[in-house]
């Protein structure tokens, strides 16, 4: 299923991402990309 950025944000925000083993590259630059459009560049994980 495809989510629109601002609900993956939420999820990522959410769910925090230490509950995901390891990160590619790739992914960590979009939670970056995600944090800077729609967090003000904050990512906050509970």
């Amino acid at each position: 299923m495809i989510r629109p950025a601002c609900e993956a944000f939420a999820l990522y925000e959410r769910n925090g991402v230490s509950s995901i083993p390891a990160l590619t590259e790739r992914e960590v630059q979009l939670i970056r990309d995600l944090a800077a459009t729609y967090g003000n560049g904050v990512l906050l994980v509970s």
